[in-house]
């Protein structure tokens, strides 16, 4: 019996534990994998933790803290390379995928809602006393916004094809 039929039908973990060393030289379907990087940043109040796929696209990401050090499941924010890949993977199964919007309306409603975003974080700065508290938001908003700005910079900055 040929290796990857005595390994069809089990899950991710079990290939990789029977397969042993020859696991990482082939992709067993149904399975499907992706080489990526998962990248540790500093920001305020904790560390981002991304994962990232070979041209360094954002698939995943959350802040992880102290507090969150004990629990099990943490909110998660997924990115559009991942999205991508999800539906595609979606379509291989024969699974439901939502219609693809107008890109150019989307793109244009992603900058306005970024704008408003931005209006209300001015807002928030814009107090009659400066106090701690104040200063600690106006901080993180800082590295918050600065870290985004960064990474809009490097997604369509990068040459795409």
């Amino acid at each position: 019996m040929d290796e990857l039929e005595t390994l069809f039908g089990k899950t991710y973990d079990q290939q990789a534990e029977a397969a042993g060393d020859s696991f990482t030289t082939a992709d067993i379907h149904p399975n499907r994998r992706l080489l990526a990087e998962v990248v540790f940043e500093p920001v305020v109040g904790g560390v981002r933790v991304t994962a990232r796929d070979g041209q360094h696209h954002m698939l995943w990401g959350f802040v992880g803290s102290i507090g969150m050090m004990t629990q099990i499941h943490t909110p998660v924010a997924i990115y559009d390379t991942l999205r991508t890949l999800l539906s595609e993977e979606l379509v291989k199964t024969r699974l439901p995928v939502a219609d693809a919007p107008d890109i150019m309306q989307s793109a244009k409603d992603a900058i306005e809602s970024l704008r408003d975003t931005l209006r209300r974080l001015e807002r928030s700065l814009d107090v009659k006393k400066v106090e701690a508290a104040t200063r600690d938001r106006a901080k993180a908003i800082a590295s918050t916004v600065n870290d985004a700005r960064r990474q809009i910079h490097l997604e369509i900055s990068v040459p795409k094809g």
